[in-house]
């Protein structure tokens, strides 16, 4: 069965493959770096720049349903950039490309937002 997940800032529907996914835990917010650390409410952001760059300007109101607390998103992003960082290290020694790839792609997304290259 293929699972579809909307993101919530474009609402396109997609494969999960293609997509970042969120979670809330606590009052707080967590990147799912790998599927087993996805728990709980959460939601699925397109793995691109435009869908991520608009998630980090307007985060306040895509998040106020569910969060008590404002967040920090670069603080966020910057946490899942070290998870991912990490994770992709385990994942060349293993010699996975496929994901190898895709992971790359979230990397380098991730890597401009925080570094605050192509924001406006």
């Amino acid at each position: 069965m293929n699972s579809i997940r909307t993101c919530l800032i474009c609402r396109k529907k997609s494969n999960p493959s293609g997509m970042v996914s969120f979670c809330i835990s606590g009052g707080g917010l967590k990147v799912a770096v790998k599927s087993s650390e996805r728990f709980g409410r959460g939601f699925w952001i397109c793995d691109n720049f435009k869908c991520m760059q608009k998630l980090v300007q307007k985060h306040e109101v895509y998040f106020r349903r569910w969060l008590r607390e404002p967040v920090d998103i670069k603080n966020v992003l910057s946490t899942g950039l070290n998870a991912m960082n990490s994770y992709h290290s385990a994942i060349l020694k293993s010699g996975n490309g496929i994901i190898s790839s895709r992971l790359e792609k979230r990397i380098n997304i991730f890597s401009e937002i925080c570094e605050g290259r192509r924001m406006p």
